[in-house]
């Protein structure tokens, strides 16, 4: 029960996948799906779990640490609402006084075919543009700090 294997009802989204192209996007943008569900809340045990592992690894860096999380496609496509996982991550950067990269933007800046592109065909994983896209939100703050050491 505690393996991904593809979001919470992954034999329906293949299903409809293989037989409507394109439906499964709509019908998760229609209901409202939130492939995170832990972030609606800040006590959640998943979000409780994935703060106290940041926090205690802030806490142990003697570097400054830079906090910028990788959304899913479901955020870049703007499939589901980002909102409550934007929420708990800047809490979490006001509350550890560390800097905030929110990638999205980044991301939204591109016209829906190119935010595609960030991401392989079959697999959510960021693609070699993804990837150079995620580079360019980095660049701006990670130069600042090197340029101060």
């Amino acid at each position: 029960r505690h393996v991904e294997y593809g979001g919470r009802f992954p034999r329906i989204g293949k299903v409809i996948s293989q037989r409507i192209p394109r439906a499964k996007e709509r019908i998760q943008k229609l209901v409202r799906y939130q492939p995170f569900p832990e972030y609606n809340s800040d006590d959640t045990a998943g979000w409780c779990l994935m703060r106290a592992i940041l926090i205690q690894w802030i806490s142990e860096s003697k570097s400054p640490v830079i906090l910028s999380p990788i959304p899913v496609y479901h955020y870049i496509d703007k499939l589901s609402s980002a909102k409550a996982y934007l929420k708990r991550f800047a809490e979490l950067s006001e509350e550890t006084d560390v800097e905030l990269v929110d990638l999205l933007k980044e991301f939204w800046k591109l016209d829906k075919k190119q935010r595609r592109l960030c991401r392989f065909e079959s697999d959510s994983h960021p693609t070699r543009f993804g990837h150079s896209i995620i580079a360019q939100g980095l660049y701006p703050i990670v130069h600042k700090y090197i340029k101060r050491s």
